[in-house]
Parts: C-alpha cells; sequence; structure tokens
C-alpha cells in the first residue's frame, strides 16, 4: 500500500483480504494505521507476472482508508483470519481500503 508520511510518498508490504470488496489489512500503531484512522486517500496495487510465459497483470486502487471499529465490521474482518506482515504480535488492528479508483493492466506478449 502506498500513502504519504511527512510530504514524502511511501510504500510499505501489507497482507490482504477482501471483505465486500473492500482491502483489509491488519496493523499496528503507526504510519499505516495513523493515515487510516486520519481518513487520508491511500494507494493499494497488487500484481502478478509469470515470466516463463512473459505474460501478467496488476490492479492498483485508490480511495479512502480507516481503522475497522465498527464491531460487526470487525468481527467479520477476524474471520478472515489474516496474517500480519510482521508477525510480532502488535499488528492487533485491522484497516479498510475503501476502493474509489479501481485501474490495471494486462502485459502479455505481442
Amino acid at each position: 500500500m502506498a500513502l504519504t508520511a511527512r510530504a514524502l510518498p511511501i510504500v510499505l508490504p501489507v497482507n490482504f483480504a477482501l471483505l465486500d470488496g473492500d482491502i483489509v489489512w491488519r496493523s499496528a500503531q503507526g504510519t499505516k494505521l495513523n493515515d487510516a484512522s486520519a481518513g487520508f486517500v491511500v494507494a493499494f496495487e497488487v500484481d502478478h507476472y509469470e515470466l516463463d510465459r512473459r505474460q501478467g497483470w496488476n490492479v492498483m486502487v485508490q480511495g479512502l482508508a480507516h481503522v475497522v471499529t465498527d464491531d460487526e465490521e470487525l468481527d467479520r474482518a477476524m474471520e478472515l483470519k489474516l496474517e500480519p506482515w510482521a508477525l510480532d504480535g502488535k499488528a492487533d488492528r485491522y484497516v479498510c481500503l475503501v476502493p474509489n479508483i479501481v485501474t490495471g493492466m494486462r502485459v502479455s506478449p505481442v
């Protein structure tokens, strides 16, 4: 996921899952969580490329992120059994990105 920190762009890895079309990841208190709780616009990209077939795809999503605090939404997020990127036990909060702009492309040999 990508966001702005101290007026500079930053890209951070996350493990993610989908919940009703929204992108969810786990986070500890810090930059990602602070930006999400402030309702900032963030970007998220996922891609796949098969070197032997010389083809692949990518999808980029932009939208507002928020820390999941609603009890029902939190219960549903917890059911995803989502592992945090850093397995240090501190990523105890869930962040949700609601897509606003979705773009992508396929790459294949001509």
